[in-house]
């Protein structure tokens, strides 16, 4: 109130633009409402000043972390499923995101190293496979010579049997 002579002739009055503020709040409430639904697109735009400025620096630098940590596990992980296994996280984070990125790293190289193994094995069964049917396909052919010679002895023993049958019986008669 202002005051002239004992008598209230009237009031002053201050006005704070809060246009700043307002509009600081309602990007970092979308910021915040995107971040809950999963999406890490949104950045604060509004115009900022003091610790407004710093409050909107931290964030949009922190969202642009994340997004491209999960860009870079969108990444690698697509690759994998089309069957690429060489790609790896190569980003440098700092503290939990750190973390996510070796196990990423190292469970990409855990499957590429068992695949190699995998492969391996493979290719030594296949060697030892082949082996066995030349083996099998030997063997059979030995016993169908054998089977053969059984045969021509058995006929040749025949025919002796008929000519010692037949020579003792000229000899009888």
């Amino acid at each position: 109130p202002i005051i002239s002579q004992g008598h209230r002739i009237g009031y002053v009055v201050e006005w704070l633009d809060r246009t700043v503020e307002a509009n600081m709040v309602n990007d970092i409430a979308k910021v915040a409402q995107g971040m809950k639904n999963g999406e890490f697109g949104y950045r604060i735009h509004a115009e900022a000043v003091g610790g407004f400025q710093s409050i909107k620096d931290n964030l949009n630098g922190a969202l642009d972390v994340i997004q491209m940590a999960l860009n870079g596990i969108t990444s690698i992980i697509t690759a994998q499923a089309a069957g690429d296994l060489t790609r790896e996280c190569s980003a440098h984070f700092h503290g939990q995101l750190a973390q996510l990125q070796s196990s990423i790293n190292q469970s990409t190289r855990k499957v590429r190293d068992l695949i190699a193994q995998s492969t391996q094995i493979a290719q030594t069964v296949d060697s030892v496979a082949r082996d066995v049917s030349q083996g099998a396909s030997d063997l059979s052919s030995r016993v169908q010579q054998q089977a053969a010679a059984v045969e021509q002895t058995s006929a040749t023993l025949l025919e002796m049997s008929s000519a010692v049958q037949n020579g003792s019986n000229s000899a009888q008669m």
